[in-house]
């Protein structure tokens, strides 16, 4: 659903990714690469989808579930420049 948003000169400055509930979360990560650079992206990760180091090891910034929606927005101002 995602791809649509994410056209060449559309491209957001961050994506927000959460992996809970995908059917192919591993997929996901790949397809992402290489329509958005790493940096740009914020995988929260959930158990039983891709371990926190798998998505840290393919360039993204994980979070581990649970996690406070501060240390999210905290995070993404972060990623976008804003401090």
């Amino acid at each position: 659903m995602m791809r649509r948003h994410l056209r060449p000169g559309l491209k957001p400055k961050l994506a927000i990714v959460d992996l809970k509930g995908l059917p192919n979360p591993g997929q996901v990560l790949s397809d992402l690469r290489i329509l958005m650079k790493p940096e740009r992206v914020l995988i929260l990760t959930a158990m039983g989808t891709v371990a926190p180091a798998d998505v840290k090891r393919q360039g993204f910034r994980a979070l581990p579930r649970p996690i406070a929606i501060k240390s999210v927005v905290r995070l993404a101002l972060q990623l976008c420049g804003a401090h």
